[in-house]
Order: structure tokens, then sequence, then C-alpha cells
């Protein structure tokens, strides 16, 4: 019974072996001729029901779609999408001196926290620092990159070397500013420039102790560049000394 049923195997797979093209002319003449010279072919009727495919092909109405909606146009519209989501144009001043400032992230609750008996844990106005449990572990680096003084002070500091940095811009192309720093770079947008008090290019966030630390480097004044700093207070609230 086995035996009948591989010669069937045999026998069917060199029918679909005859009837494609994947053999070459020469080998399907020779195998095919010598497999079926004895066979004899006969057409023993229709049976059932056979209806034409109306479906399109899935590959010609995906061209078909294509052409008709213009794949150029459509290239362009998407790849303007795309620049406008990488392109960023802050107003901030510019660091014309080198000054330094100690931020304060302390949060303050606006509810009661309670567990799940209804215990108060957390009350209402608890404030408390997140820096005391965690660390940030990288620098933040705030610049314009559309500024050549600023490019060119990124250069010489030795940041652009240093792989604990984050490299933000504030102005200018990102897809641009990485291929000329040969670095990942990431756009600010007003959230962010908001919650560190970003509010003049170059500017450097760090942690220090419990507190963050925000360094304005006065690449603008007059003399050498520098990254040296002196410590002024500031009036607002994110600073320390309210």
């Amino acid at each position: 019974m086995w035996k009948r049923g591989v010669h069937s195997v045999i026998y069917f797979t060199v029918i679909a072996l005859c009837t494609s093209s994947l053999l070459l002319p020469s080998l399907r003449k020779s195998m095919c001729e010598d497999t079926f010279s004895n066979s004899k072919i006969k057409v023993v009727g229709k049976f059932g029901e056979t209806y034409t495919i109306l479906e399109k092909d899935a590959y010609d109405e995906i061209v078909e779609k294509v052409k008709e909606k213009g794949l150029d146009s459509h290239y362009l519209s998407l790849k303007s999408k795309v620049i406008s989501h990488t392109v960023v144009a802050n107003n901030l001043g510019r660091a014309n001196e080198d000054r330094a400032y100690k931020l304060s992230l302390s949060f303050q609750l606006p509810f009661d926290i309670k567990d799940h008996k209804g215990k108060v844990i957390y009350p209402k106005g608890y404030t408390f620092n997140p820096l005391k449990y965690v660390r940030l572990p990288f620098t933040l680096v705030f610049f314009d990159a559309t500024s050549e003084k600023e490019i060119k002070w990124l250069r010489e500091s030795g940041i652009l070397e240093r792989y604990d940095t984050i490299l933000i811009i504030t102005r200018g192309s990102v897809t641009d500013t990485s291929d000329m720093l040969g670095r990942t770079v990431y756009l600010a947008d007003e959230t962010i420039l908001k919650y560190f008090s970003i509010s003049k290019t170059p500017s450097i966030v760090y942690q220090e102790g419990e507190k963050l630390m925000l360094k304005e480097v006065g690449v603008y004044k007059n003399g050498p560049l520098s990254s040296t700093s002196s410590n002024k207070e500031k009036k607002n609230s994110r600073y320390e000394g309210k």
C-alpha cells in the first residue's frame, strides 16, 4: 500500500516539473518525453462549476493606485512633513557672560495618596526632591546649531568626545546637525526649555549632589572662548534662593 503512495507522489512530482519552467528545455525533453512516451492522456470530462476570477491582482492594484495618486507629489509632501518635525526655531537669548544657577526639582503633591484601605500614605502638599533617590546620568547641552560661535565652542570644548552628554539644539535642523557633528542630536521644544529654565544658549545642565546645575557659557562675550562659570542668582521660582 505504501509503495503505491510513494509511486503516486513521484509521478505527480514529475508532472509538476514537466509543466513548469523550472527545468531547462533539454532536461525537460529528455526526462518528460521518456517518462510519458508510453503514457496515454485522456480527458475524462469536466466536473463541478468553475468561475472566472474577478478580483484584480494585488500588485496591479497597488501600481494603479500609485499612478492615480501621483507618487512624486506624495513623496515631496511626505518629505516636507518629516523635515518640519526635524527643524526647530526657538528664539532664545545669547549667553554673553558665564553664569551658574542651582535648579530646584522639588515636587509638591497636589492630592493625597492613599493605600487600598483609604489610609493616607502621603498627604496633599507633601514635597520631595526626586534627586535624592535617582541620578541624572547624562549632561544636557543646549545650543543653537545655526551659530558658528556655538558650534566652534562645542568642537573645542571636548563635549563631542564625551558620550555621557546629550546634545539638544534650540535652533536648526536635527538631521543636518547630526551629520555635521557625527553625533545623535535631539531638538528642544517649549516644554523641555521651560522645565530646565533654558533662556540662553549655550547652556549646560548636570546634577551636582541633590541639585541640578544650569550653566550658561558666555561664548558671545569679548575675549577668548571660555567654559568657566561664576555664581550669580537669577529671579525665577525654578532657581534656588527664591
